[in-house]
């Protein structure tokens, strides 16, 4: 079957060509009949409409494009939703794209097929596409990294505080040996957590110790694989772990079950994110929440505000401390 085109709406319905991308359009000065009539006949022979023809003429894709390495886990799947809601408010689509080819994203973002831009990429050389995006200025938000500048802009969380907030929460409850289950190296959060981690012990006199760092790579199958052999290979357990997201939380939790320990009884437990399924995890995991859903939105509503002219700038979204049942107050039990 040939696909229909304008010229075939416009012969049934009788009317001009222009008269069917007017209807279809909601631009000129039709009658409500004769709009009304126009897209029956353009329902009924199934037209679909050239979105990249509309862009040219119109100045606007109506979509903004999402362009990251990943919409795997509990954390993307709740950005992804509350931007695509976001972007449903305001009549537009999101095209999501999920590549780690920086030529593809920078091509892609200039093709006209996206009116803005947000970014999740970790590649250290994403400095060139940033400087394409802005001398042809793309208005852009990033998600995992600080700019700011009149196209470019950026909503990320409070990591490092966030690290502080839930080390903090572990020492006021009396552990002074807590280990750490980092997460993506290089990557923006889990840097700043690391940091407020390390910088939390240090303010309390606390030792960092390497040797209780553990590798989880944000994933639960990851925490789980290398704790697993942590535990076998006869690996001194500390007081408590600071997970660097909850699934590595999870993750950990449970590899030290499985191996004979009780959280919170035997050691404490915190995470970072407070993804849906923490709280129904047993035990509940205490946890410092991010604003996921927040930065989503916000990340669609700040591009929306550079298109419209205003300059980009860095939001910074500070976490809450959650508390459940993963952490045991040991203050006068040695």
């Amino acid at each position: 079957m040939n696909k229909v085109t304008i010229k075939d709406v416009a012969k049934e319905a009788g009317v001009s060509i222009s008269t069917v991308s007017n209807a279809l359009n909601g631009t000129g000065s039709l009658s409500e009949e004769t709009k009304q009539m126009v897209l029956d006949v353009a329902n009924r022979l199934n037209y679909i409409p050239n979105i990249n023809g509309r862009g040219l003429k119109t100045g606007s894709s109506k979509m903004i494009g999402f362009y990251t390495i990943s919409v795997n886990g509990a954390y993307f799947y709740e950005l992804v939703d509350s931007m695509y809601t976001e972007c449903e408010k305001r009549g537009f689509g999101l095209n999501i794209m999920v590549t780690h080819d920086l030529n593809l994203i920078a091509s892609h973002a200039l093709s006209r097929r996206v009116d803005g831009v947000i970014i999740y990429q970790e590649a250290a050389e994403m400095k060139r596409v940033e400087e394409i995006l802005r001398v042809n200025e793309v208005r852009t938000v990033f998600l995992d990294r600080e700019i700011e500048d009149k196209y470019i802009g950026s909503v990320v969380f409070d990591s490092y505080q966030g690290g502080i907030d839930a080390t903090n929460y572990l020492i006021e409850n009396g552990h002074k040996r807590i280990g750490y289950i980092n997460g993506t190296i290089g990557n923006y959060d889990c840097i700043l957590r690391t940091k407020g981690y390390k910088d939390a012990l240090a303010q309390h006199g606390l030792e960092y110790n390497p040797a209780w760092t553990i590798e989880g790579d944000f994933r639960e199958a990851v925490a789980y694989k290398n704790m697993t052999e942590y535990l076998d290979n006869g690996g001194e357990i500390p007081d408590a772990f600071f997970a660097c997201n909850d699934l590595s939380a999870i993750g950990v939790m449970r590899a030290l079950k499985e191996h004979g320990y009780s959280v919170p009884e035997d050691v404490s437990v915190i995470g970072i994110d407070d993804i849906e399924v923490a709280k129904y995890i047993e035990p509940g995991i205490s946890t410092i929440k991010n604003q996921i859903s927040g930065q989503g939105a916000l990340a669609v509503s700040k591009v929306f505000d550079m298109m419209s002219g205003e300059n980009g700038d860095i939001k910074r979204l500070p976490g809450r401390l959650v508390v459940r049942n993963s952490v045991k107050n040991i203050n006068g039990t040695n």
